[in-house]
């Protein structure tokens, strides 16, 4: 939008962000969902603030989207889905926004 034009009906002109309500969301293979349960709690590292830090599962899907690992062998073997964990930090960080990466290494 720019100066003076109008808005179409149904269209955003303002979004409002909570910077304190932060979370995180990982897709999971499904072999590694094990890490990941309810209350689990785990180490991640935020590129972005060059620091590593506690983050709690909240959530984890109850079905599984799509496979993110293909069987080699089109005759024997199964695809493996991913499964859709959040993960909320522990306590709360100083610089952590939406869009930043968070790497975890199991």
């Amino acid at each position: 939008m720019h100066s003076g034009e109008l808005a179409p009906q149904g269209f955003p002109v303002v979004t409002v962000v909570d910077t304190q309500d932060t979370w995180a969301v990982f897709n999971v293979r499904e072999d590694l969902l094990k890490h990941f349960t309810q209350g689990a709690q785990f180490t991640a590292y935020l590129p972005a603030l060059n620091k590593s830090i506690e983050f709690k599962v909240t959530h984890v899907a109850v079905m599984g989207d799509f496979a993110t690992w293909r069987s080699t062998d089109a005759t024997q073997g199964f695809d493996l889905r991913t499964f859709e964990v959040e993960a909320r930090p522990v306590t709360p960080t100083e610089g952590l926004r939406m869009g930043m990466s968070v790497v975890v290494k199991l």
